[in-house]
């Protein structure tokens, strides 16, 4: 039996396969996504069907692999991907200056992080940092990147932080 997956593609957007890459195209963005030859791929009006070329049983996971990536290329093509981290503490602030966001994160130096081109990153506020882009990997590569720097504190919380990320915090020594 061989499994047959469809997505649905927006009016907006196009789809064509180049050079063992499947292309999608707004108006003035283009998206890539390699591919590989164990998939066979064709489209008929606004749907595109994913189907395996060998019955291989381990190749099923890359038929809903590419099912998934393709959705959440469509998705930012269309929508857009953004998440927030939020400065906790005492001084901790964010700026965009130059392409680079800087960070006063509690160290004696700031931190001055160059931005990708294709993320978009906002402050708006002094302690709340927005990130947006079409990508969602890279989106999320470079927002834990940031991150990294200054993880949050497991007593006080103190640090960068997910917008909806929930802290479990410890409890400090009793007297």
């Amino acid at each position: 039996m061989i499994q047959t997956l469809t997505i649905k593609i927006p009016k907006q957007i196009n789809i064509y396969i180049n050079n063992f890459f499947l292309v999608l195209q707004t108006n003035n963005v283009k998206n890539y996504l390699p591919l590989l030859n164990i998939l066979f791929l064709y489209q008929k009006n606004d749907i595109l069907f994913l189907t395996l070329k060998n019955k291989k049983k381990n190749s099923i996971k890359f038929l809903y692999l590419y099912y998934k990536l393709i959705l959440n290329k469509l998705f930012g093509l269309k929508n857009g991907f953004f998440s927030q981290l939020i400065c906790k503490g005492l001084g901790y602030k964010a700026k965009i200056k130059n392409n680079f966001l800087i960070l006063k994160i509690g160290f004696s130096h700031k931190i001055e992080i160059k931005i990708p081109q294709n993320i978009k990153v906002f402050c708006s506020k002094v302690n709340n940092i927005v990130f947006f882009s079409i990508e969602k990997q890279q989106l999320f590569e470079f927002l834990y990147f940031v991150k990294s720097h200054r993880k949050p504190d497991c007593y006080k919380g103190k640090g960068l932080k997910l917008k909806n990320e929930i802290l479990k915090l410890k409890e400090g020594k009793k007297v």
